[in-house]
């Protein structure tokens, strides 16, 4: 259990400790990303820039999926980019150079193609137990908060199995190749522990994904008070994979995990 404590509280000072080169290397590619999504907001769906709780949001504007689609895309992208770039100043010690240091764009890809890789993991784990659900929802043979616990288990159980997969994507970040098979079998010495730190980094991230989801604002505030959660979330997650890789330095050598 210190273990599991001890890798979450390396991940929050790797984080904090370093949080004003992550400032330098990741915020200026952030406020372009989301000043293009505040743009796009205002071109394509046509808000006002003014707050107001009783907007007429039940008529959805005619370019509202174009704009989601391009929003999605651009955020994959540039929380990618931010990812790469903390994975590559923690672990390697790259600084870059000025406010945008540059990413290759042969790993900018690889790491986006693992990412895609473990959401499709996360789908097939998570996506039955969340349709068994539904179907037993209708049937009323189950209460309600059983069916919230096996909802949550599944979650955690894709979420730990991705987890264990994901420091493939801290050494792919740091042009070091491992796949997702030689980081499960790395993680093998902390699989006991390692859902500590992972449930403390989920409700770190939940509560400071909340206001960005729940108040009642208007969209393009919400757009970018989202789009700033997000980019703290990236670095929060991204700071437990490296404190994750740093913990499994020896087990992540390729000649301690070949088969």
């Amino acid at each position: 259990m210190r273990t599991g404590f001890g890798i979450f509280l390396n991940s929050l000072k790797l984080l904090l400790g370093n949080f004003f080169q992550a400032i330098r290397l990741t915020s200026v590619i952030w406020i372009l990303s989301a000043g293009a999504l505040w743009y796009m907001a205002d071109v394509l769906l046509g808000w006002e820039f003014e707050t107001t709780a009783q907007s007429d949001t039940s008529q959805l504007p005619p370019l509202f999926w174009t704009f989601t689609m391009l929003s999605i895309v651009m955020n994959y992208v540039t929380l990618s980019w931010i990812a790469v770039r903390w994975h590559r100043y923690i672990l390697s010690g790259d600084e870059g150079r000025g406010w945008i240091p540059m990413v290759s764009m042969i790993t900018l890809s690889n790491y986006m193609t693992q990412i895609l890789l473990l959401i499709m993991i996360f789908a097939l784990i998570y996506v039955p137990v969340r349709f068994a659900t539904l179907s037993i929802i209708q049937s009323d043979a189950v209460p309600i908060f059983v069916i919230s616990i096996i909802n949550i288990s599944g979650l955690l159980i894709a979420f730990y199995v991705v987890l264990r997969l994901s420091l493939s994507l801290p050494a792919n970040a740091i042009d070091k190749s491992i796949n997702i098979l030689k980081s499960f079998k790395a993680t093998k010495a902390i699989r006991s522990v390692i859902l500590i730190p992972l449930m403390l980094t989920l409700i770190l991230s939940i509560a400071l994904l909340l206001p960005g989801l729940t108040l009642r604002i208007n969209p393009l505030v919400s757009v970018l008070l989202s789009s700033l959660s997000g980019w703290i979330v990236t670095l929060l997650v991204v700071s437990l994979l490296n404190a994750l890789h740093l913990h499994l330095a020896d087990e992540l050598k390729p000649d301690a995990v070949a088969a």
